[in-house]
């Protein structure tokens, strides 16, 4: 567990605020879908969307930073939840397996 000042950090990883466009395909599906990702740790990524995604859901995203502080990742992952809010639907994910970037 880390501390900063007043906060517990419960996970393992610290998680980076990045606010960066994202797109994400479903296992199977040839189609690109647009997200946005909030923010990003060694083993998970938080993602806004327009479409519910069900927990277990296996996705290939793609990060295209605009600013260079973070450098663009492709990766698949699993969604472990997904909660509608007034945005549209807050997904956090496990990251399984790192894929070479263009």
């Amino acid at each position: 567990m880390l501390t900063r000042g007043d906060f517990t950090e419960k996970r393992d990883f610290i998680r980076m605020g990045v606010e960066c466009p994202t797109t994400y395909q479903l296992e199977g599906d040839p189609n690109h879908y647009l997200a946005t990702t909030l923010d990003l740790s060694a083993t998970g990524i938080r993602l806004m969307t327009d479409n519910p995604l069900s927990p277990g859901t296996r996705l290939t995203i793609h990060l295209q930073p605009e600013k260079m502080i973070v450098p663009p990742l492709k990766a698949v992952v699993e969604v472990i939840r997904c909660d509608s809010v007034a945005q549209g639907y807050d997904i956090g994910a496990n990251i399984i397996e790192m894929l070479p970037t263009p």
